[in-house]
């Protein structure tokens, strides 16, 4: 480990197209790039985005989900109508238990290995310390997943993912840069310009509601592909070089 983060050797977030996961998704990962010799932050994700994840594009966590349980076990969480598969590898918090204000498993949160059309199944070493009954409100956090920013989400700083390290296939897994001085974002801003949450880019939009996530220090003159300079948030000790 570096700086509090796992050391990701002998493969290249670039060349990352996983079609099941490889490390645990969620996970931070340091790399040193070998033409800069600095470290960057790289998240290791699923891509959820319809028809993948492009290289360069500013990725964001999808909307956390709400599932109000209609029976369960201390492992399991029954409720209808789910997607199959939506929610490997994320989150699940128990906000609330309908049995009484504060009754376990109130406020108890756990690993999903995955889901059904009907049941969201616990890793297999996760457990909550109360069976999930009926009525009880489950909010499933989609952190360990990527979906494109639009400039209508009006993501903050806490809902970026980062910015795909590779093209990404829809449901693959891959790397997602999120702290350091990343050389392939695509960017329609110019040099010196502030970074904010744009549609896919990370763009200088002027609108109060974007948040800035970056600076562009540099930019190809036709290409769009920006040296720039992130940080979402993630990162609480300088990696050096």
């Amino acid at each position: 480990m570096i700086g509090g983060f796992n050391l990701l050797v002998g493969r290249k977030p670039s060349e990352v197209n996983d079609s099941s996961p490889q490390y645990r998704p969620g996970d931070l990962f340091a790399y040193r790039d070998e033409e800069t010799g600095l470290y960057g932050v790289y998240r290791y994700a699923k891509c959820v985005e319809s028809g993948g994840c492009s290289k360069g594009e500013l990725q964001a966590f999808p909307a956390v989900a709400s599932v109000t349980a209609t029976s369960g076990t201390t492992k399991t969480i029954v409720k209808s109508g789910l997607t199959a598969g939506a929610y490997e590898g994320c989150l699940a918090y128990v906000q609330s238990d309908a049995g009484g204000a504060g009754a376990a498993p109130e406020g108890e949160i756990k690993r999903i290995k995955n889901n059904t059309t009907d049941t969201i199944y616990l890793e297999d070493d996760q457990e909550f310390s109360a069976a999930i009954a009926n009525g009880d409100v489950v909010k499933v956090l989609r952190i360990t997943q990527a979906e494109d920013s639009a400039a209508s989400d009006n993501n903050t700083n806490e809902d970026l993912c980062g910015i795909a390290a590779a093209d990404i296939s829809e449901n693959y897994y891959g790397f997602f840069f999120c702290a350091g001085v990343c050389t392939f974002a695509q960017t329609t801003a110019s040099a010196g310009n502030s970074l904010k949450a744009g549609d896919k880019v990370l763009a200088a939009f002027s609108g109060a509601q974007e948040l800035i996530v970056g600076k562009c220090i540099d930019v190809t003159a036709n290409a769009g592909t920006g040296i720039v300079v992130v940080n979402f948030g993630v990162v609480p000790v300088e990696l050096g070089s």
